[in-house]
């Protein structure tokens, strides 16, 4: 096993743990950032270590260096890394997909215990001048997460709220907290706790581009106001984890998703003793439960989809 580096600076881990996410830019070469769009591009089923484009990037030490630094050793990587490509927002109708949400699952709400699950992605595209990037709300991840998908529907969670006398709900629920427009740039690493608020597609607008707006405002307003997005979405999601006691839940639930079953059948390769031996020497354990099973004729349960 190789000697524990420290990548992150003390101030980068404190920037972390009080604010739930973590914006790394640089970490990823032009070749590199070409060879992932490349395997975006091809779309392939499977745990993106699985897929040559990407070279194992998942299990390399200056990705794992990083999250051994946020999380400690070991890290458990459970088979849980896909790319999303031009997933653009639907045309705008009753329900759009910028909504603020986290990605917990089996969640006890207690937010005096960290959930030490992370969420990392990698977007291939020029946020900093255009739109559809990563919108955080730092320091939500000491809280729960009210979701409203539309403004309307935030109205009729504002009234139930106000009726129930749950006064940390109505404000929840308005989500007037500060939130960022993360300006990542190809190349750049972006991380956050899956407890942490954050939407996809998040919205630039044109005469203050640093200005967040709820995605509920967004949602409504033309897209004239906004920046352009990108003409292509190419993006590379990757879930880590330690050992804690919300880490059997977690792998549970997601396991049991049937639009995941496809997915995990081609995650073979992550039994392969070359990946195992990556993964080792890197105080890597992989968690292929998903791939045993999918193979289980037993039905899986259907659950809602991913948004980030």
């Amino acid at each position: 096993m190789t000697e524990a580096k420290r990548y992150l600076s003390g101030e980068q881990m404190v920037f972390f743990k009080e604010n739930g996410y973590l914006h790394i830019k640089g970490l990823f070469t032009p070749e590199e950032v070409a060879n992932f769009r490349e395997g975006c591009i091809r779309d392939a089923l499977g745990d993106s270590v699985c897929r040559r484009e990407f070279h194992k990037i998942m299990l390399q030490p200056k990705v794992v260096d990083i999250i051994r630094d946020l999380l400690g050793d070991p890290v458990v990587y459970p088979g849980l890394s896909l790319t999303r490509t031009n997933d653009f927002p639907r045309p705008r109708g009753k329900y759009g997909v910028r909504f603020f949400h986290n990605d917990t699952m089996g969640d006890d709400g207690d937010y005096t215990h960290e959930y030490p699950i992370l969420n990392t992605g990698i977007y291939l595209q020029d946020h900093v001048s255009g739109s559809n990037c990563l919108k955080i709300i730092p320091r939500s991840h000491t809280r729960p997460c009210y979701t409203s998908k539309t403004l309307v529907e935030a109205i009729k969670n504002i009234i139930k709220a106000l009726l129930a006398g749950d006064g940390k709900r109505v404000w929840g629920t308005l989500n007037l907290y500060r939130s960022i427009n993360i300006p990542s740039l190809p190349g750049d690493l972006i991380v956050w706790y899956v407890r942490t608020h954050h939407t996809g597609y998040g919205m630039r607008p044109r005469i203050a581009p640093y200005w967040s707006l709820p995605p509920v405002i967004e949602n409504i307003l033309p897209l004239w106001f906004f920046l352009p997005s990108p003409p292509r979405r190419e993006v590379m999601l990757s879930i880590y984890t330690k050992p804690s006691p919300y880490l059997e839940k977690y792998i549970e639930l997601q396991i049991n998703k049937e639009r995941r079953r496809e997915y995990y059948l081609h995650n073979a390769c992550l039994e392969n003793p070359e990946v195992l031996e990556l993964a080792r020497s890197q105080n890597v354990v992989i968690r292929n439960d998903g791939y045993h099973r999918a193979q289980d004729p037993t039905p899986m349960k259907s659950t809602k989809s991913d948004y980030a």
